[in-house]
């Protein structure tokens, strides 16, 4: 069939069911001028009360002489040889198509031309082909598809106690959330409380399942993240104020980190200027290019967002697009976030000094955060009175319980954490 005849059998279908000229899945961006202008008369009838048909549409004012005589040429059809939802397909791919193919061609003009750097180039398709994904992503479905729903069924029938998502590395924390899934995971602490070890441990577990990790560290260097996961590989403190030589066996001891990491599909970004749109166009090519399964962001508030004036409204633009990169790439998307610092207060209990334990209202600077996790961890430690104590409190999970603090020690030298009901 040509473009027009499958153009022009949706509007046929659309002019006789009120659910299919409802739809969203018809736009008028799929449509030639004509088309798309019946569509919105025929629409603008509906919305009026009036019975939408496409004679009646032909005679308004925003239909052309064109669009009456191809409104004319419908009329004559008895029945189209395809359905509704077979017509949206057709249209779909061939707008996508149309859409690549402009992208490519400006692409191609900016290289012919030389008025952009080539990585500049790469980074607008790169960009162009993300937005083309996301418009064309279905965002509108029937309830009465279980698909999904069965495939997790069979799944634990099949392996019961094995974990639907990837493994934390701690066994409390998996217990409760299942393992990791395509969803946005907030891990709070205030300052020092140990997010980056932290969510070095997270990191290290999908790795050693064989998943690729994307990391966007904003605060810390890629060469200052390679010295940590050796340190946790090894045991061995790689610390900048180490006065003593390196013994034989420690030496050893990371020559042998070396090569497990040698084996890992592991990426470090470490732009401090790095923008939300660069987190999604890159993501997006490491997945295609590297096959990543996994992505995280240390920290969000250290994340730019050009055009948002006010600091409040402009990270929760960024945490709601984390949230939708989770759920279009089917990933884990894990974001550092920094709390409120909060003073110490006295126990007349305990009889000292403490610091009271974090709730999800800290989050610095927007309370957005808090609305668009999945699942919310947060990060308990006093480094002055108990540095190797902590606790990992679940305090928010969407589809699931929460803890109200799992012990946790801490080991400085190898900036890692470990649950205490593990030993």
């Amino acid at each position: 069939m040509t473009d027009a005849q499958i153009e022009g059998a949706a509007l046929w279908h659309a002019s006789r069911s009120v659910k299919h000229l409802s739809t969203q899945a018809l736009k008028s961006e799929y449509l030639s001028a004509e088309g798309g202008s019946l569509l919105s008369a025929m629409r603008k009838m509906l919305a009026s009360g009036k019975t939408p048909s496409l004679s009646a549409a032909a005679v308004m004012p925003e239909c052309s002489q064109a669009a009456a005589k191809f409104a004319l040429s419908l009329s004559t059809i008895s029945t189209p040889d395809i359905g509704f939802e077979h017509c949206i397909e057709l249209l779909v791919d061939k707008h996508t198509r149309s859409r690549i193919r402009e992208a490519c061609q400006k692409g191609f003009d900016d290289s012919f031309n030389k008025t952009k750097a080539v990585s500049t180039i790469v980074s607008e398709v790169a960009s162009s082909a993300l937005a083309i994904t996301q418009t064309n992503s279905q965002s509108l479905v029937r309830m009465n598809n279980f698909s999904q729903v069965n495939r997790d069924i069979q799944f634990v029938n099949a392996n019961p106690g094995k974990l639907l998502g990837l493994s934390t590395g701690f066994g409390v924390l998996d217990r409760l959330i299942n393992g990791l899934t395509a969803q946005l995971y907030v891990i709070g602490g205030r300052p020092s409380a140990g997010k980056t070890a932290y969510e070095g441990d997270l990191v290290r577990s999908i790795l050693e399942q064989g998943t690729g990790v994307m990391e966007f560290s904003l605060e810390m260097s890629a060469d200052q993240k390679r010295k940590r996961y050796l340190s946790k590989l090894s045991g061995v403190s790689l610390s900048t104020y180490r006065s003593a030589a390196y013994s034989h066996s420690e030496l050893q001891m990371l020559k042998r980190a070396q090569q497990t990491m040698d084996g890992w599909n592991h990426w470090v970004d470490d732009d401090p200027s790095i923008t939300i749109d660069d987190i999604e166009v890159k993501t997006t090519m490491m997945i295609q290019k590297e096959g990543i399964g996994a992505i995280t962001v240390d920290y969000l508030q250290l994340v730019n967002n050009p055009g948002f004036r006010d600091r409040f409204e402009g990270l929760g633009n960024i945490s709601k697009r984390l949230k939708a990169l989770s759920k279009q790439l089917n990933i884990p998307v894990i974001a550092l976030a920094q709390l409120k610092r909060t003073d110490a207060r006295f126990d007349p209990q305990l009889k000292r000094t403490i610091i009271p334990k974090p709730r999800l209202d800290d989050f610095r600077e927007c309370g957005n955060i808090e609305q668009d996790l999945d699942v919310g961890i947060l990060l308990h430690r006093d480094p002055v009175f108990s540095p190797q104590d902590a606790e990992v409190i679940l305090a928010k999970q969407r589809n699931g319980p929460t803890h109200p603090g799992i012990e946790m020690t801490y080991f400085p030298g190898g900036v890692t954490f470990r649950e205490k009901t593990e030993h």
